[in-house]
C-alpha cells in the first residue's frame, strides 16, 4: 500500500474535528442530561404529591399560597417605597427612614 497518495493534512483535520466535536458533544450531553433530570424530577415530585390525595398535598398548597402572599407583599412594599421623595409619599417611607 502506497501511503504517499493520502492527504495527511485532511486526515489530521478530520481527526481533530472528530476529537473536538466529541468533547463538545460530551459536555453538551452532560448539561442536557442534567436539565432533563431536574425537569423530570420536578414532574415526578408533582406526580407523587398529586397521587397522594388531599392529605399529602395540603401542606404544599399552604406553602405555595404562603410564598405567593409573601411575594405579593414584597411587591406592594417596593411599589410603595418608590413614592418616597415625591409629592405622593406615604407614611411607610417614614417607617423606613426615607
Amino acid at each position: 500500500m502506497d501511503f504517499s497518495s493520502f492527504d495527511w493534512g485532511t486526515i489530521l483535520l478530520v481527526c481533530g474535528l472528530l476529537c473536538c466535536g466529541g468533547f463538545i458533544l460530551s459536555v453538551v450531553l452532560t448539561f442536557v442530561g442534567g436539565a432533563f433530570e431536574v425537569v423530570f424530577g420536578l414532574l415526578g415530585a408533582i406526580g407523587d404529591v398529586l397521587s397522594g390525595g388531599p392529605s399529602a398535598w395540603c401542606g404544599c398548597l399552604v406553602f405555595v399560597f404562603g410564598c405567593l402572599l409573601c411575594s405579593g407583599a414584597s411587591i406592594a412594599v417596593i411599589s410603595l417605597l418608590q413614592t418616597c421623595n415625591t409629592p405622593d409619599r406615604v407614611n411607610l417611607c417614614r417607617f423606613f427612614g426615607m
